[in-house]
């Protein structure tokens, strides 16, 4: 039961940590297109 617990978290912080660099890279393209835009 251990490891399982201890499996399931990491692929809860592996996911949460795509997440998160998806929505980065998001913000990253939508401040690009905007940058593009003033210039």
């Amino acid at each position: 039961v251990l490891v399982s617990t201890a499996k399931l978290n990491e692929a809860v912080r592996l996911a949460v940590s795509v997440e998160a660099y998806r929505q980065f890279v998001l913000i990253q393209v939508v401040l690009d297109d905007d940058a593009v835009g003033i210039y």
